[in-house]
This record gives structure tokens, C-alpha cells and sequence, in this order.
């Protein structure tokens, strides 16, 4: 695909550009007692930067058990909180529909999925997902990439990094 029409389609310069603007959809939950869960990897940049701006605690969605280990948790038990679920786009729903349901079992008070960009059509089971939060839903949808301009591959040690640093002192 040529330079010049990527960049036409592209709403996001990056994941973090994408995660200040999905904040702007969450401010409601500002120094609340939510706490972000970022889907690995990509999902977890998005999150990161949301959470240092609405002031909220980051976590990691773990999605396999062998994972944890890379991704210990760090926010404590979700009973009762509200839990915002966050990846850096819905392609099928199937990975973000998976860590909903697994945080759901932890009988959180709300579970908010919060997307930058999706398919128009789509949409979360409402018995997994209290809310839907998508700023961008798209009719000519083809894949999460497509609607930046840099998506590369976040790497583990990246993804460690954004959950080790203080990101509520930034």
C-alpha cells in the first residue's frame, strides 16, 4: 500500500497519541477508584498512557497462564472497582472479549472496554462488557493497523517497562 494512502487512513500517529485521546473518552473515571487493564502487548501502550492521564492505576490483562509470570499484577483485587479494559483496537473482538470474561469472574462492579478504533458493526457481549467505550468505529475496516502510522511490535521488555514506571508521578 503506498505511503501516501496509509497516511490518509491513519487516525493515530501512534499508540500513545491514541491512548491521550481514548482518555478524553474516559475522563469521567479520573482519580476514581477504576484501574486500567491493557491488553499485551500493544493494548498495554494505549492503556499506559491513558492511566498517566486520568490518573489511575495500570495493569496487564493476562490472557495465558504461563504469562503471569512475565506480567506479575501490581493493582491489587478488582472486587468491587470498576475495571477499564483497553486494547489498541478490536479486530474480531475475540482477545478483548477473552480478558473481559476472565476479569469478570473476579466480580469487578463494571467492566468498561475502551477502544480507540473498531469496526462500525461491532460491539461487546453485553454479559461480559457493562460499557463501550470507542471513539473511532469505522465502516472501511480491514485491520487494527491500518489506522496508524506507526504500529509497530511492542516488545515484553517495553510492556514491563510502562507497568514498572510510577505513572501516576509523571
Amino acid at each position: 500500500m503506498p505511503v501516501a494512502y496509509r497516511r490518509r487512513m491513519a487516525i493515530f500517529a501512534d499508540r500513545a497519541e491514541a491512548g491521550r485521546e481514548l482518555a478524553e473518552s474516559l475522563v469521567r473515571w479520573r482519580d476514581s477508584d477504576a484501574v486500567i487493564f491493557g491488553i499485551p502487548r500493544g493494548g498495554v501502550v494505549v492503556a499506559a498512557e491513558a492511566a498517566r492521564i486520568l490518573r489511575l492505576p495500570v495493569d496487564v490483562a493476562i490472557l495465558r497462564k504461563r504469562r503471569r509470570s512475565a506480567f506479575p499484577r501490581s493493582s491489587g483485587p478488582v472486587a468491587g472497582r470498576t475495571v477499564i479494559v483497553i486494547d489498541d483496537g478490536i479486530a474480531t473482538g475475540a482477545t478483548a472479549s477473552t480478558a473481559c470474561a476472565a476479569l469478570r469472574a473476579e466480580e469487578p462492579a463494571r467492566i468498561v472496554l475502551a477502544v480507540p478504533v473498531a469496526p462500525f458493526d461491532w460491539s461487546p457481549d453485553p454479559e461480559v462488557v457493562d460499557e463501550y467505550v470507542c471513539p473511532h468505529r469505522v465502516r472501511a475496516f480491514w485491520a487494527v493497523g491500518q489506522f496508524y502510522e506507526d504500529f509497530t511490535q511492542t516488545t515484553d521488555e517495553k510492556v514491563a517497562r510502562l507497568l514498572s514506571r510510577d505513572l501516576l508521578g509523571e
